[in-house]
């Protein structure tokens, strides 16, 4: 694995667990361009996450709110 991968990976994953889902999306999304093999896929799998599971959230603190 190369540095610039494991740098937005872990940017990301720091996102996701900040709930800032829509930042952490685009992070993934980086992460994917420099990922290899298996590591694009999953890098995908958790952007599609921070998207439906963020707008979710999004849609649910709307109506809570």
């Amino acid at each position: 694995m190369n540095d610039l991968y494991l740098t937005a990976a872990k940017t990301a994953g720091e996102l996701e667990r900040a709930c800032k889902y829509a930042q952490a999306k685009v992070a993934w999304i980086a992460a994917e361009e420099y990922a290899r093999g298996k590591f694009k896929k999953y890098c995908n799998i958790r952007a599609e996450f921070c998207e439906k599971f963020g707008s979710r959230l999004e849609s649910w603190s709307n109506e809570n709110g």
